[in-house]
């Protein structure tokens, strides 16, 4: 994805597998990245994220459906949220992640928002 290899290469200045990003902090080699890295980084792709979830349906549409995930995430503590994808499967069945929210816990609310975007979109049927 060009978000990772921009941000893996802009913001930490080396290629990977470089021998500067061992035992740095904030390498590549499954460490971590400064809360101003990845500041840097969510400015820099966040108009990507935006065109993503704005992004018109197919006509060639045929299902879609909801699938949710949960993810350990820290922000004051650590805690697990819903990642709720919204995916369609296309004539000749291909399946896309059409989009993605993360929320706080699993509701039907939740589904519901997601199904009116869809309809907003242009997936009204």
């Amino acid at each position: 994805m060009r978000f990772f290899k921009l941000a893996l290469t802009g913001f930490l200045n080396y290629e990977k597998y470089e021998p500067i990003g061992y035992n740095s902090g904030n390498s590549r080699h499954g460490t971590y990245y400064t809360p101003q890295t990845i500041s840097n980084i969510t400015q820099v792709e966040s108009d990507q994220v935006e065109i993503f979830h704005k992004r018109p349906v197919s006509s060639h549409v045929v299902c879609v459906y909801l699938d949710v995930t949960f993810l350990a995430l820290r922000r004051d503590r650590v805690s697990e949220e819903a990642l709720r994808l919204k995916v369609v499967i296309n004539e000749e069945g291909i399946e896309e992640v059409l989009d993605y929210r993360l929320y706080f816990s699993e509701s039907s609310e939740n589904q519901k928002k997601m199904m009116i975007d869809l309809k907003v979109r242009g997936r009204g049927e």
